[in-house]
C-alpha cells in the first residue's frame, strides 16, 4: 500500500525544484548578461534538473513505476491507438535514450509501435502503439532481420543487397516495413537502392500501398521466383 504521507512529500520536493528553476531564471539580468555568465547559470540549471529528476524517480519507486522502458510501454497502453509524440514519451520515460527503449520494444518484444517510418499518416515524432498485446509475427520478422543482418557467405559477411533478398525470401509472403529494410540493408538510402536493383534484376517486389494499405510504408516480394 502506498505511503501517501510520504508520497506527497516526493512531490512537493520536486515542485520545490522546479521553482527553484524558475527563481535562477527569474533572477537573471539580461542588461547585463554575458554569454560566460549564461554558461554559468545554463550549469546551475543543470544541478537543480538532476536534482528534480532524483525527486521524481523517488515518486516512481512509491507507486511502481520505474524502469523507463516499462513507463513507456504503460504510457501507450493508456493511450492506445492515438497519436503520441516524443516530447510525451521523453517525459515519461525521464531518460536520455528513450528513443532506444521504444525501438527495444519493437525488436525485442514485437509491440507494434508505429512512427513516421513505418506509416505514412504519422509526422516525424510521432507514435501510435496499435494493438495491446505483443504481435508474434512482429517479432519473428525482426528475430530474422537480426539474424539477416548478421548473414554471412564463404567469403565472409554477407553483400548488403544480398542480406536485403535473403532477408525477403525469409520472411515471404509478408512485408517487411521500411524500419525493417533499412536495418538490413544497412541504412534507408541501400535500402531504396536495393529495392531498386532487384526490380531490375527480376525480381517482383510489391509495395504495401498495392497491397491497399493506402501509403507505401514497407514491401514484399510477390513471388519467390525471379521474373525472366
Amino acid at each position: 500500500m502506498v505511503d501517501t504521507a510520504r508520497l506527497q512529500r516526493s512531490i512537493q520536493r520536486a515542485a520545490r525544484r522546479l521553482e527553484a528553476i524558475a527563481a535562477e531564471l527569474n533572477s537573471v539580468d539580461a542588461e547585463s548578461l554575458s554569454g560566460d555568465d549564461w554558461l554559468r547559470v545554463r550549469a546551475r540549471i543543470g544541478n537543480l534538473t538532476a536534482d528534480f529528476n532524483d525527486r521524481v524517480a523517488d515518486v516512481d519507486r512509491l507507486l511502481g513505476t520505474t524502469g523507463g522502458q516499462a513507463r513507456i510501454l504503460r504510457y501507450l497502453q493508456l493511450r492506445l491507438g492515438e497519436i503520441v509524440s516524443k516530447e510525451e514519451l521523453s517525459g515519461v520515460a525521464g531518460i536520455y535514450e528513450w528513443a532506444r527503449r521504444v525501438r527495444e520494444l519493437r525488436m525485442d518484444h514485437g509491440w507494434a509501435i508505429h512512427s513516421a517510418v513505418t506509416r505514412g499518416d504519422l509526422r516525424v515524432g510521432q507514435y501510435i502503439l496499435e494493438l495491446d498485446h505483443p504481435d508474434a509475427d512482429l517479432a519473428r520478422s525482426w528475430t530474422i532481420a537480426r539474424k539477416m543482418r548478421k548473414l554471412r557467405t564463404v567469403g565472409g559477411p554477407a553483400p548488403s543487397k544480398v542480406r536485403f533478398l535473403q532477408y525477403l525470401k525469409a520472411i515471404y509472403p509478408a512485408s517487411a516495413d521500411n524500419e525493417q529494410l533499412a536495418y538490413v540493408a544497412g541504412s534507408s538510402t541501400q535500402s531504396v537502392r536495393h529495392l531498386a536493383d532487384l526490380a531490375d534484376d527480376g525480381w517482383l517486389i510489391v509495395s504495401s500501398a498495392e497491397n491497399g494499405a493506402g501509403t507505401v510504408t514497407g514491401y514484399r516480394l510477390a513471388s519467390l521466383e525471379r521474373q525472366t
